[in-house]
């Protein structure tokens, strides 16, 4: 890990607090840094909202699934990105500003052609935004 996630030291968090905290989890993930941005997506499923625990999840394995296809774990790499895509459904069409329609979709074609072929390299997925937090 080149990056390390500090958690910050009070576990109560603002709506402030959190949205800079998913903003740095963003940056992580579309800078492909998915190991970091577990971390921290991490630390939001375990601290952030109640009604947002699927899809911080969602988007950790999600990355989780590219740490490992990063790194030919096709296997992992499968398993994590249909979960992660199970666990951003009630998530649609976007929440917390984040175009989940659009992750989902990306996520999907990757899964779809690791199935179809044996090696997938050189694709990844980016989080794109979307208007207002839902």
């Amino acid at each position: 890990m080149n990056e390390t996630w500090q958690d910050p030291d009070d576990i109560t968090l603002s709506g402030t607090k959190e949205k800079e905290i998913l903003e740095r989890g963003i940056e992580l993930f579309n800078s492909g840094k998915y190991y970091e941005c577990h971390d921290v997506m991490e630390y939001l499923w375990g601290h952030g909202m109640d009604r947002r625990r699927s899809f911080y999840q969602g988007i950790l394995q999600i990355a989780v699934a590219l740490y490992h296809l990063k790194n030919s774990n096709t296997r992992g790499a499968k398993s994590l990105f249909k979960s992660g895509i199970l666990l951003l459904e009630s998530s649609r069409p976007d929440r917390a500003g984040v175009d989940v329609d659009k992750l989902c979709e990306d996520a999907s074609e990757i899964l779809r052609f690791m199935e179809s072929h044996r090696h997938l390299k050189g694709k990844t997925v980016t989080i794109k935004r979307k208007g207002k937090e839902k």
